[in-house]
């Protein structure tokens, strides 16, 4: 006849409530698994929406995720990579699109962070917008031309040109413009591209054109939402600088 230990009882319950310890652990705890591939690919292909992650991507050498929607060759593309000037720290880049037109660019670094859209050599091709620890840009830049604001730690730059009065509607701000009166006038109507929907404030200089002692008197005479008239007190030709602001 077999003999049981005293604590035969004890010893089993403790054992079933080990297994259920075990399981419940099991049960709450997150699963962990290791893919090792070169490409993986969820979802169907072309012409189907699709995810395609790429720890390696050539030749960039770069750690992707491609997201496709339905119909298209060009993805939505998550990239993290390193930068040559922080090379212990992370770069995240997000692009949209990869026509032969260009594409537009999200980038996150050490210390910088910027919008742009690019041209197909992957250079700026339109709106740009930039925020690092010494400066900040917005506006438009690429290869042909650029128009934009720089904002550094003590002073604001713009860059490139404004818009002629001539062409802006009457909710614009500001209206700046050049005009030269021929002639033998003593003085001149400007009239503004529209009624402005506000008070207008404008701001001019002058320039005779054939006074020799220089003491032309001149003065802004009137002003409305659509026009102000500018008089000299000597007969002749003119150049007028105009700022005219709305208030």
């Amino acid at each position: 006849m077999p003999v049981f230990p005293d604590d035969l009882l004890l010893t089993i319950r403790q054992l079933q409530a080990d297994v259920r310890r075990l399981f419940t652990s099991l049960a709450h705890s997150e699963p962990f698994t290791r893919l090792i591939a070169r490409q993986m690919q969820v979802g169907q292909d072309a012409p189907q929406r699709r995810i395609i992650f790429n720890p390696d991507d050539a030749p960039s050498g770069s750690a992707q995720i491609s997201m496709v929607p339905t119909g298209s060759s060009n993805a939505v593309r998550l990239i993290a990579d390193t930068d040559a000037a922080y090379p212990n720290e992370a770069l995240f880049h997000a692009v949209s699109g990869s026509s032969s037109s260009g594409d537009s660019e999200l980038r996150m670094a050490s210390g910088e962070v910027f919008m742009r859209i690019r041209d197909s050599g992957g250079s700026d091709a339109g709106g740009y917008a930039y925020w690092g620890r010494s400066e900040a840009i917005f506006g438009y830049r690429s290869s042909s031309s650029s128009n934009y604001f720089r904002f550094g730690s003590s002073i604001c730059r713009h860059f490139g040109k404004w818009d002629d009065f001539a062409s802006l509607p009457s909710n614009a701000g500001l209206l700046w413009g050049s005009i030269t009166v021929g002639g033998s006038n003593l003085g001149w109507i400007i009239i503004y591209p529209a009624t402005m929907q506000s008070n207008m404030g404008p701001i001019i200089g002058f320039r005779p054109g054939t006074s020799t002692d220089g003491k032309v008197e001149w003065a802004i005479t009137a002003s409305s939402t659509d026009r102000f008239t500018v008089s000299w007190s000597i007969a002749q030709s003119v150049a007028i600088y105009m700022c005219s602001f709305r208030h």
